[in-house]
C-alpha cells in the first residue's frame, strides 16, 4: 500500500448513506479531507469504517477511517455530498 492506494481507497467506496436509503441517489462529493496518519508496510489487508450521521438539507457528511492490521489508524476522512433521489 503506497500514499496513491490510501486515497484511492478512501474514494473508491460507495457513500455509506446506501445502506440506510438505498441505492437511489446520485452522491456527488463536494469536498474531501483526507489525513494520512501511517503508510502500513507489509499489510495485506486493511479495515475501513465509513459512516453517515446526518443529512440535512440535500447535504451529507460522511466520516472514513483506514486501520491496518496491526491496529495502527492509516487515515481519516472527511466527505461532504449532496443528496439528489433520482
Amino acid at each position: 500500500m503506497d500514499l496513491y492506494a490510501i486515497l484511492l481507497m478512501v474514494d473508491a467506496f460507495p457513500p455509506a448513506v446506501f445502506a440506510s436509503q438505498g441505492m437511489v441517489a446520485w452522491v456527488p462529493t463536494l469536498e474531501m479531507s483526507v489525513s494520512i496518519r501511517n503508510i502500513p508496510e507489509g499489510c495485506r489487508r486493511l479495515l475501513c469504517g465509513f459512516k453517515t450521521n446526518f443529512i440535512n438539507c440535500g447535504l451529507i457528511e460522511e466520516d472514513g477511517e483506514i486501520w491496518d492490521e496491526k491496529g495502527g489508524l492509516v487515515a481519516i476522512s472527511r466527505q461532504i455530498a449532496q443528496y439528489r433521489k433520482l
